[in-house]
């Protein structure tokens, strides 16, 4: 039975899981900057969606223009 040389075998594994790596990291960031926009525009939303609702109750014309807007949408 051969010898196995673990040293080779170790760095083989290495340089699998580093070609991985490198494959999938343009994939996942990519992924990833695409979720937090999205979480990103929802937040921006609701954010917006609480100052247009105090601006309507606080009397602003233009605060309930844009909430009857947002509801047509």
């Amino acid at each position: 039975m051969p010898a196995i040389n673990y040293e080779k075998l170790i760095q083989d594994l290495a340089e699998s899981h580093i070609q991985g790596i490198k494959r999938i990291y343009p994939i996942a960031f990519k992924d990833g900057v695409e979720v937090g926009i999205e979480i990103g525009r929802d937040l921006e939303r609701k954010e917006h969606d609480r100052a247009v609702s105090e601006g309507t109750r606080m009397g602003s014309s233009e605060c309930a223009k844009q909430l009857r807007n947002r509801r047509n949408d």
